[in-house]
């Protein structure tokens, strides 16, 4: 049979890794978020010189902190509604089929203080932010070749469901060096947690990949530094670096085929992330701003390597480090109402050689467009809508066998788009 002469249960093992980070993301730049907060968001997440709310902020450069004009706290909620499909075929076999996502709205929550010490040069400042996740459920399938039965009464994966959560804490702090120039440094603490099913990152059973599998909380850290100097044309720049968050080896725990536990560890970091930006402020009531990152994955733990072990285990997702360019307008059409608009393009960092180990994970829409509002709702009290529309990407290639390369006549694919909607209210003192 042809199915057999691909060697099944190794070679979707690399289809499986994609699950790890399945398609429902927050518009991210890899798995990375794009922005946090509505006013963030709807500037395209450009704020490493333009520093117009606490959230974003602290999030991509605090040094800004400093330029705010207020001390302001601020909470934020997101809700994304991905819409994903995953198509798979073998053509020797005349199989083919598309099987659609049943994930549901996904709650994103991040906060932010920053709070201006009197007759001090310091600021001080602290967000907890959601900085990826994701949430997928495919149905196994008896057309879909990828979601068809492990073998050995299928080829591919059955069920497949993965979730993520990568939350990050960081305190922070700004130096007003001199009026113009501002330097900032926050420490981050980062959790992250699992699911997966079927667990392929961990050699299989006698009887295929484990499954219902979940991982408890790791925790890891690094750090963020920053600078920023306001120019008297109206000109800011800026720059920060995101270390990598350096993580705890996730350990899992599953079943074998006698039913008896057994745990597995996969080694994963959060890429650093290198960003300078501009901003102009010359002209009255606008705000423009352009951030361009630098995503560091060809260097991170799970993300650089790629292929399988001897045992079949899936061992990386094989990323390149990629650039991306952030881009926000903001328009006070009055002193209580402002308005906004931003954009941002990702890079793909997955190459066509690669393609087979994040079919169902194309996180990066390389467009995202948002829209967005904020409205003085009472003294000092500001609320902010934001719409988002990741517009829709694919990825797409053969079945590649560990030892044989690309097999003729096979193909998988992934498609998706997103959009979400961001509330947020801020108080400023």
């Amino acid at each position: 049979m042809f199915l057999r002469s691909l060697r099944p249960s190794k070679i979707l093992a690399a289809l499986a890794v994609a699950m790890l980070f399945a398609p429902a993301s927050v518009l991210a730049q890899g798995i990375a978020i794009a922005g946090v907060g509505a006013v963030n968001r709807s500037m395209g997440g450009a704020a490493v010189a333009a520093p117009i709310d606490a959230a974003g902020t602290v999030h991509w450069n605090p040094a800004g902190m400093s330029a705010l004009e207020h001390s302001e706290a601020s909470l934020n909620l997101e809700l994304l509604k991905p819409d994903t499909t995953l198509s798979s075929s073998v053509d020797a076999l005349g199989l083919s089929g598309s099987t659609e996502s049943d994930s549901s709205a996904a709650p994103i929550a991040n906060g932010a203080l920053v709070h201006h010490v009197k007759d001090s040069n310091f600021t001080y400042g602290v967000g907890f932010f959601t900085i990826a996740g994701y949430s997928s459920d495919y149905q196994s399938s008896a057309t879909n070749p990828v979601l068809t039965p492990q073998p050995p009464t299928g080829s591919g994966l059955g069920h497949v469901m993965g979730r993520a959560e990568i939350l990050q804490f960081a305190p922070s702090a700004a130096y007003r060096v001199t009026d113009r120039f501002s330097v900032g440094i926050a420490p981050t603490l980062t959790m992250l947690r699992l699911e997966a099913e079927p667990l392929f990152i961990a050699s299989p059973n006698a009887n295929g990949y484990a499954t219902a599998t979940s991982s408890d909380w790791v925790y890891g850290g690094g750090f963020q530094v920053g600078a920023l100097y306001r120019a008297q044309n109206g000109f800011n720049f800026g720059a920060s670096l995101k270390s990598p968050q350096w993580m705890d080896d996730i350990e899992f725990t599953s079943s074998n085929e006698l039913g008896l536990s057994r745990r597995d560890n996969f080694e994963m970091d959060y890429p650093m992330i290198a960003s300078i930006g501009t901003a102009y402020t010359g002209l009255d009531r606008f705000v423009f701003a352009v951030d361009v990152r630098y995503f560091d994955y060809g260097n991170t733990a799970g993300f650089e390597d790629s292929g399988f072990s001897e045992t079949g285990a899936a061992r990386g997702l094989g990323w390149d480090s990629v650039f991306a360019v952030a881009a926000g307008v903001q328009y006070s059409v009055t002193d209580r109402i402002s308005l906004r608009v931003g954009h941002v393009y990702n890079q793909n960092p997955i190459d066509d050689d690669v393609a087979m180990f994040n079919v169902a994970s194309p996180l990066v829409f390389e467009h995202v467009l948002g829209i967005g509002a904020s409205f003085e709702l009472a003294k000092n009290m500001l609320v902010s809508l934001t719409y988002l529309h990741g517009f829709e990407n694919s990825v797409e290639g053969p079945i590649v066998q560990p030892g044989i390369g690309a097999i003729p006549g096979t193909s998988v694919k992934d498609e998706a788009e997103a959009e979400a909607i961001v509330a947020g209210l801020s108080v400023r003192y």
